[in-house]
């Protein structure tokens, strides 16, 4: 699975690699020296991840797929500019747009932006 996540936390799977979405978000090297996996410990604490959580699930529903010609698939969510994942098969494309979208979410309320469309009545632009 693309996100690994508990009920505080996300970290993406990167090239069997684990990385948290935000360098600056992440603990220190010398927090994560030796371990197998990134310790995400309070990297998220000042985020309302349960919004967030459903924010994207509400998002993910909104996703269009469709098989293109070589085979492959392709997910979008337009409401979503830029947002978009392909696969082998529908299943990993639908997979893909979760992180998709968990990483444009997390890069917009990080960079400050106050464009991101609500969906659902959820409105993440007072973050």
């Amino acid at each position: 699975m693309p996100v690994i996540e508990d009920e505080r936390h996300a970290i993406v799977r990167v090239d069997d690699r684990v990385q948290p979405p935000f360098d600056d978000l992440a603990p220190s090297q010398s927090q994560t020296e030796g371990k197998q996996e990134a310790d995400s410990e309070g990297q998220f604490d000042h985020l309302p991840r349960l919004l967030i959580d459903r924010y994207v699930a509400a998002a993910v529903r909104r996703a269009c797929t469709e098989q293109l010609g070589g085979g492959n698939w392709y997910a979008e969510i337009p409401i979503l500019p830029g947002v978009w994942a392909d696969g082998a098969t529908e299943e990993d494309a639908r997979a893909a747009i979760v992180t998709v979208v968990m990483d444009w979410l997390l890069f917009k309320i990080e960079d400050h932006d106050r464009d991101i469309p609500v969906i659902d009545t959820i409105n993440l632009n007072f973050i």
